[in-house]
């Protein structure tokens, strides 16, 4: 339904990396997340698609440069 409303750009947070994804994302998959992103561009490859992540997420004061 998303795809056939034609949005100027397809965003789908993925937030962050896969060693995370159970911790940040208990109820979803990092696979299925990038799967989402993938069909939704085959199904519309003129379509604008994109992702968001977190960055830094994870990382502690103590092992940061500052």
């Amino acid at each position: 339904m998303v795809v056939e409303a034609r949005p100027f750009v397809l965003n789908h947070n993925v937030e962050n990396v896969p060693r995370l994804y159970g911790v940040v994302r208990p109820q979803a998959r990092y696979e299925r997340s990038l799967d989402l992103i993938r069909r939704a561009k085959n199904a519309a490859p003129d379509m604008l698609t994109k992702s968001g992540f977190m960055v830094g997420l994870g990382r502690r004061w103590t092992n940061c440069s500052r």
